[in-house]
This record gives C-alpha cells, structure tokens and sequence, in this order.
C-alpha cells in the first residue's frame, strides 16, 4: 500500500494539509479531492508541483 502525505506550498513554505493521503482525484483544472486512509476529505485549489514517490509526499502550490 502506498500512502503519502500532502503539502501546500505558501509563499514559498511548505505545510503538511494532509497525511496518509490514499487518493488524489482531479476534479477541474487546478481543484483536486484528496482523501486519506482514515476517510478524511479536503478540497485542494492549487496547482500540482511536485510528486516525491519515494517520499511518499505530494506538493501542490498555491496560485496567485
């Protein structure tokens, strides 16, 4: 099982919004639906940045 967690990246900075993040679903350009293995569910508006697969970790970054 692969599970990461989640990060927005504000003004440069990095902050965890989401762990054990299971499922990343694109919903329109740039609005994503995360849900984590605990049923936990967050609407994300951001652009994807960066996907760390052996991390374990996604990056999505806040748009102006």
């Amino acid at each position: 099982m692969c599970i990461a967690n989640a990060y927005l990246i504000r003004h440069g900075t990095p902050e965890m919004i989401m762990e054990n993040v299971e499922t990343v679903q694109a919903i329109e350009t740039n609005v994503w639906n995360l849900s984590s293995l605990f049923g936990e569910e967050k609407r994300i508006v951001g652009r994807l940045k960066c996907l760390q697969l052996l991390e374990n970790q996604l990056f999505f970054e806040e748009l102006p």
